[in-house]
């Protein structure tokens, strides 16, 4: 296929984030086949912006897919599809993803907490916020929300009392 011009990760990338906020999943798979003919589809910029791409749309599987080829993902993307699989209620398949993770930040741990919540495994969220090694104010109005909803009033408090 010609297009008459050389073609230009950053304007694959461009025709993805346009698709993106289209919603556009056929246009979108399109654009990949082409990223894959010129061998664009290693290309960390090209793949974050396919795996969000693909979550957006709910196409799970196809973002999985494109994140099961990387080898050094940026983390915006891992947590884009970590939010599309939590919000489809696979906190599993999230949770496998945030293992993965040689480098989780604060969203990525909010994010976790999060679909817990969400989702009543409030042991996990527990579990999961004392091995934080940083908290910030959200992970920890996250856990306050927590031990209210399950009745631990005092540690609640507690929780709050230290964050004042």
């Amino acid at each position: 296929m010609s297009f008459g011009f050389v073609v230009a990760d950053a304007t694959l990338d461009y025709v993805i984030n346009v698709c993106n906020k289209l919603a556009n999943l056929r246009e979108g798979r399109l654009v990949h086949r082409i990223l894959i003919k010129y061998e664009f589809e290693f290309d960390q910029l090209i793949d974050g912006t396919l795996i969000e791409f693909y979550s957006k749309c709910e196409a799970i599987a196809d973002a999985k897919r494109v994140y099961d080829g990387v080898t050094n993902s940026c983390l915006n993307a891992l947590n884009s599809l970590n939010i599309s699989l939590i919000s489809m209620g696979r906190i599993d398949n999230a949770k496998l993803i945030f293992n993965t993770l040689i480098e989780a930040n604060s969203a990525s741990y909010n994010l976790k907490l999060k679909g817990y919540v969400a989702y009543g495994r409030f042991e996990d969220s527990k579990r999961l916020f004392e091995e934080m090694s940083q908290r910030t104010i959200i992970s920890t109005n996250i856990m306050i929300s927590i031990y209210s909803r399950s009745g631990e009033i005092d540690k609640a408090l507690k929780l709050f009392e230290e964050t004042v």
